[in-house]
């Protein structure tokens, strides 16, 4: 099975192809903007690096967040496209089931650092189940989280596209991943 993986829920423009469990290529560059304009080409040069051809690839799986709420709306939009225009299964991993490395067995508490305003330092934090989830992503504050045993999530298109072989489609939708409300709220409208 030929996986294509995308991330670009955390400031990262983060690419990788897997053939059964091994990663044959992939592309990571930090980019905080422009994934949108620089996806398809680092795309297709990685398919290129490793002799594939778009069509050749069997099943896409994108990492949906929590994360920047651009990025997560570029990734999943991404690989919703390729998977609507080639008629594959696309699958969508949260950013932490994709910032553990395949492989962990039992139950763990996996964290990411969320981006809030000081003084309330929060984190992201999801119950994983043998690399899965076991309880939704939630916003927690640094104290709540002080009081447990967590490892902190790096997330990684590598590691979502060997765990993508073993997704099933009605369980790994390709949603984008919220924890909170958007900081933007809409305009009022003038008084004239």
């Amino acid at each position: 099975m030929r996986i294509l993986a995308i991330n670009t829920c955390l400031g990262v423009c983060d690419l990788a192809i897997a053939v059964g469990e091994t990663v044959v290529a992939e592309h990571t560059e930090p980019m905080a903007r422009g994934q949108d304009a620089h996806l398809p080409d680092r795309m297709t040069s990685l398919l290129e690096t490793t002799g594939l051809a778009l069509a050749d690839i069997d099943r896409f799986v994108v990492v949906t967040g929590p994360g920047s709420f651009t990025g997560i709306r570029i990734g999943v939009a991404f690989a919703r496209g390729l998977g609507l225009a080639l008629g594959r299964d696309v699958f969508g991993l949260t950013a932490l089931e994709a910032g553990l490395q395949p492989g962990r067995l039992g139950e763990i508490c996996v964290s990411l650092p969320a981006k809030t305003r000081p003084p309330d330092q929060t984190f992201w934090v999801q119950w994983l189940r043998d690399d899965f989830r076991a309880g939704d992503a939630e916003e927690w504050k640094a104290s709540a989280l002080a009081k447990l045993s967590h490892i902190p999530a790096e997330p990684r298109a590598r590691w979502a596209a060997i765990k993508a072989r073993k997704l099933l489609p009605a369980e790994f939708p390709p949603v984008p991943v919220y924890v909170r409300a958007p900081d933007a709220v809409p305009m009022r409208p003038r008084d004239t």
